[in-house]
């Protein structure tokens, strides 16, 4: 047997990825035309592509755009084939040397020589409008050329981008290939953990639009998490001066704030994580950041004053997350509270069950305070089950060693060494 490397593309939908079970198998290819709005008949899906790109050497602009027919079982039979191919000539068939394809069972292909994309935008809404009032629901993307320093063979997987920003978008789900699209092509890759892939796209999304404040905040995040946290900061300033709203430069506050904490810059660190507040006032993560940052100016009162309200955000919006009680529970242990701190944990375990961190912190609680070991044991255990981590091991170890266990606790020890070494 030989290794093999390959590409997969799902022609029905180029947005969609292999999952783990999925598996490839050969099957046979009917040899059947693709119809055709205009004299091309014929031809078929990359015998399509091959004879766009023919089309594309001798011309100087021309558009491409994919329209895909939305749901995850939907395609086109040839009754639809046959309406939709009606629908587009009505609009588009007088157009000189315009033709209209089937590439895969739901996405469709159409070429306009001489045509920008924003010249046929409206054109295309109407085409929207025609089939969702028959019950079919389309997202077409549109590109063209001549666009940036693109070569014309880009021109095919510019429009695959374009189309996967138009599913996005609300009725009418016509793109044009702008910043935007570069924008989501780039944010697919971060999540995939391509950071260089996604540097490259949001590099693209700004040479498109250099005023594209999401595309700033979104590199910033990215050379944040390639380590490059100047550059991060500067990428989040430019962000801000652009970004249009409130809600957006709330976001981008706190981004900055982020960056400029983990810089040691904890004054400027503070002034961005009030101006989030101030934009934003149920800004969960930014009240928490608050808190730590008075805590470490050793102010706990007013430490508990940004947890508090955390704290009331978390009841409002009904979160399990127990975040700000956490942090309150931890703050008022360390002056000596206990009973505070306990109610809180409690309080926190009632609203999640499942509050891991919780369960462990309350566990430490009982072995600081000399009270029932097995109690903390149990907690240390069922804390472990669903989250392992290396203190749930540490604080196991104790709870053993309370009641004399001290073989059980030399190998919860042992296990804390070995999660520490994975996670290091």
């Amino acid at each position: 047997k030989k290794d093999a490397l390959a590409q997969l593309v799902f022609q029905d939908n180029p947005a969609l990825l292999p999952e783990p079970g999925d598996r490839l198998e050969f099957v046979p290819v009917k040899n059947e035309s693709v119809p055709f709005g205009n004299a091309e008949e014929g031809l078929e899906g990359e015998s399509l592509y091959l004879y766009l790109q023919q089309q594309m050497q001798s011309l100087s602009v021309f558009s491409l755009a994919l329209m895909h027919i939305d749901g995850e079982e939907s395609h086109f039979d040839e009754k639809d084939v046959s309406f939709v191919r009606s629908a587009w000539d009505s609009l588009f068939a007088s157009q000189k040397g315009a033709f209209f394809g089937l590439h895969s069972p739901n996405i469709c292909v159409a070429f306009h020589p001489s045509r920008k994309p924003e010249e046929l935008r409206e054109a295309y809404i109407a085409f929207f409008d025609v089939l969702s009032k028959q019950g079919y629901t389309l997202s077409v993307g549109i590109a063209g050329y001549p666009y940036l320093s693109f070569h014309r063979s880009d021109v095919r997987e510019l429009a695959a981008k374009t189309l996967e920003y138009a599913r996005l978008l609300e009725a009418p789900r016509v793109g044009l290939c702008n910043s935007l699209a570069f924008n989501i092509s780039a944010d697919k890759l971060y999540s995939l953990g391509d950071l260089f892939g996604a540097l490259e796209e949001y590099k693209l999304a700004l040479l498109a639009d250099n005023a594209n404040d999401l595309a700033w905040n979104s590199m910033g995040v990215c050379m944040a998490a390639m380590g490059r946290k100047e550059e991060a900061r500067r990428h989040f300033e430019e962000a801000l001066a652009r970004a249009p709203h409130a809600e957006r430069k709330a976001q981008i506050y706190y981004n900055l704030g982020m960056i400029c904490q983990s810089l040691n810059a904890f004054e400027e660190a503070m002034k961005d994580f009030e101006e989030c507040v101030r934009l934003d006032p149920v800004h969960l993560y930014a009240w928490i950041r608050l808190g730590q940052l008075y805590e470490r100016q050793g102010d706990k009162a007013q430490a508990k004053i940004m947890y508090k309200k955390g704290a009331l955000i978390e009841e409002k919006e009904e979160t399990a997350s127990n975040l700000a009680k956490r942090h309150l529970a931890r703050v008022a242990a360390t002056q000596n509270k206990s009973d505070e701190a306990r109610t809180l944990l409690q309080e926190a375990l009632r609203n999640n069950p499942k509050d891991a961190s919780a369960m462990l912190m309350l566990a430490s609680m009982y072995l600081d305070q000399g009270e029932n070991p097995a109690i903390a044991e149990m907690l240390a255990r069922k804390s472990l089950a669903l989250m392992e981590r290396p203190e749930g091991w540490q604080v196991l170890a104790r709870a053993l060693r309370a009641m004399e266990r001290e073989e059980d606790a030399c190998q919860a020890e042992a296990r804390a060494l070995k999660s520490i070494l994975v996670h290091s």
